[in-house]
């Protein structure tokens, strides 16, 4: 039996969209994985206390970069940020399915030692 997965998903947006934000919050958590949302808005004049607002009780850390830094650099604030064993990194435009959290626990309980995950699995 496989102990709990850590799954960071790390999430940089230019473009902070709550609705957007909590679909990709809201994805089904399977059994047997604990995910950490990190949002990484690269838009300094963003309030982020709206977003702290809105996802205080879940498990999701909100960083806001000083100036416009760019999505490859919000990304790796987000990697260095997190503390899973797996990270997930998604664009802030996407419309995950539902399941897009149990695919990838499935491919990682199937190969825990690959190097990455990509597209459909």
């Amino acid at each position: 039996m496989m102990e709990t997965i850590n799954l960071d998903v790390v999430i940089p947006s230019a473009r902070p969209n709550v609705g957007k934000l909590n679909s990709i919050a809201n994805l089904k958590v399977p059994n047997g994985i604990k995910v950490h949302f990190i949002f990484v808005i690269d838009k300094p004049d963003f309030s982020q206390v709206a977003l702290e607002t809105y996802f205080q009780s879940k498990e999701i850390t909100i960083i806001r970069n000083g100036s416009n830094l760019g999505a490859h650099i919000s990304r790796n604030k987000g990697f260095d940020a997190g503390s899973g064993e797996y990270v997930l990194f998604l664009d802030d435009d996407v419309e995950p399915p539902e399941n897009l959290l149990e695919t990838y626990s499935l491919a990682i309980k199937r190969d825990p030692n690959s190097p990455g995950f990509i597209g459909p699995i």
